[in-house]
């Protein structure tokens, strides 16, 4: 129409490249009992037909998505997902330049320069892109003590598989050149003969951040690590072989088993007792969260307490 936009695409023509119109259902269900419970979210679709952001998981349900030898037992959460990265972001790239060309274009010619002005060889797709792999984990350790100082700073760990995990933790070097100095503060250093690569947030010194004091990476066993916690990264470096493996622990197979095994392309797994239960414990007996419920209790009976009319007037 006359004074739209030239740029905006159609809606039709959006919702028709990202796929959604191969969607034929949505189904959600769930189920509990006294040994677990079960989730389960579906998207019918015919596979000839899916497109667009239907298309993004194709192949991961191929893939297995078992536990690496190098988590524990007493790990108190686990998820993998195995999907391609490097594809998921060329299918994008591919929406949007079917989608909105000129934008295209315009992102095409962005990603050329990109990091030239810190090395002049870089290239962001051969660099970063072709770099991602096809497995995404999350690691989340147990808490040290039910306390509100161990709840806040709990250990987590990512790790994204990489043909060259190396050359991914160079390109976040690079690419970091793009945040201001005042936000992040680059840092690299040698841990015990691991290249640790750190961006510390730059908080004034009244901002408390429990559980976090900037992004760590570091490589090790065809991963990029990423931790918030300096430490978590150092232990996980350091770890040596682990005698109790997850994927041999009978609970988790017994568990896994029940709901579609780890041939699945995506598994998340949680410890309830080494994560709900300390919370609860820290609920019941620390003092300043005592005192800030009661505060709040307080403070809610104060205001629909019914008021006196003699002492209103």
């Amino acid at each position: 129409p006359e004074g739209s936009d030239a740029m905006a695409p159609d809606p039709k023509d959006v919702i028709q490249k990202l796929g959604l119109l191969a969607i034929q259902s949505l189904t959600f269900a769930s189920r509990a009992d006294a040994d677990a419970s079960e989730v389960t979210f579906a998207i019918n679709a015919p596979e000839s037909e899916r497109t667009g952001l239907l298309a993004l998981m194709d192949g991961a349900n191929d893939l297995s998505a078992t536990p690496p030898a190098f988590v524990p037992a007493d790990i108190a959460g686990f998820s993998r997902t195995r999907v391609d990265l490097k594809d998921v972001v060329t299918r994008v790239e591919n929406l949007i330049k079917e989608i909105v060309p000129p934008v295209g274009g315009m992102l095409q010619f962005m990603m050329a320069g990109v990091g030239k002005d810190q090395d002049p060889q870089f290239d962001l797709r051969r660099d970063f892109i072709n770099q991602l792999g096809d497995d995404v984990i999350t690691l989340v350790k147990a808490f040290d003590d039910a306390t509100l100082e161990a709840v806040t700073s709990q250990q987590q760990l990512f790790l994204l598989g990489s043909p060259q995990p190396e050359k991914l933790q160079y390109a976040l070097g690079i690419l970091s050149s793009m945040v201001p100095a005042d936000v992040f503060k680059k840092s690299e250093r040698d841990y015990k003969g691991s290249a640790i690569l750190s961006f510390e947030a730059q908080l004034p010194e009244e901002v408390q951040t429990p559980g976090f004091n900037g992004l760590h990476f570091a490589t090790k066993e065809g991963y990029l690590a990423i931790s918030t916690l300096s430490s978590t990264l150092e232990s996980f470096l350091t770890a040596e072989r682990v005698d109790r493996p997850l994927s041999r622990d009978p609970a988790f197979r017994a568990a896994a088993e029940a709901n579609g095994g780890t041939d699945t392309g995506m598994l998340t797994y949680e410890n309830m007792r080494l994560t709900t239960a300390p919370l609860f414990d820290v609920l019941r007996t620390d003092e300043s969260i005592r005192s800030i419920v009661d505060e709040a209790l307080q403070n809610l009976i104060d205001d629909h307490a019914p008021v006196d009319p003699e002492a209103a007037a």
